[in-house]
C-alpha cells in the first residue's frame, strides 16, 4: 500500500458540454446545502495521492471558462456496489441521469473512480493551471 502524499495537490479536469450537457446544472448541485456532485470518471485515480478536502479545477472544453471547487473525496470503483450510480442519482445533473437511465453505469466497466465535489464556482484562469494544456484526463497540480 502506498503512503499518502505529503504534498498538497489538487485535481485538474476538463468537461465537454457538447458531449455531456451544460455544466451549469453540475455547478448548482455542488452548491446545494449539504449536497455534492457525484462525477463518475473512466480514469483510475489513487485516492491516497491527495489530501482531502482539496481543490478541483474544471476547464470547459473549447472555452476559456474555468470552475474551482472542493474535491471532498475520491472513491475507487472496486469498493462500490453495482448500483452505486442509481444510489447517487440525486447528486448527478439531469442530463447525466438520463444517460444513466439508458445504461446504468457499472463500477469498473463504465467508470473506475468517483469524485465527490462541492462548492463549484466560476473563476478566472487559475494560476496553477494557466500555462498547462487542456487535460486529456484528470491530472494533479501543486497547490
Amino acid at each position: 500500500m502506498k503512503t499518502p502524499s505529503t504534498k498538497k495537490r489538487g485535481l485538474y479536469v476538463s468537461y465537454n458540454e457538447e458531449q455531456n450537457g451544460s455544466f451549469d446544472e453540475a455547478v448548482q448541485l455542488s452548491n446545494q446545502p449539504g449536497g455534492h456532485l457525484t462525477w463518475l470518471d473512466k480514469s483510475l485515480r489513487i485516492p491516497e495521492k491527495l489530501q482531502y478536502p482539496t481543490d478541483i479545477i474544471v476547464r470547459l472544453t473549447g472555452q476559456e471558462r474555468y470552475f474551482r471547487g472542493t474535491l471532498v473525496a475520491i472513491k475507487l470503483a472496486d469498493n462500490l456496489d453495482p448500483n452505486f450510480a442509481l444510489e447517487e442519482r440525486s447528486h448527478r445533473p439531469p442530463v447525466w441521469r438520463d444517460r444513466d437511465d439508458k445504461v446504468c453505469p457499472r463500477p469498473n466497466k463504465e467508470f473506475k473512480s468517483v469524485f465527490f465535489i462541492r462548492a463549484l464556482r466560476i473563476v478566472p484562469p487559475p494560476s496553477e493551471v494557466k500555462d498547462r494544456p487542456k487535460p486529456q484526463g484528470p491530472v494533479y497540480f501543486e497547490l
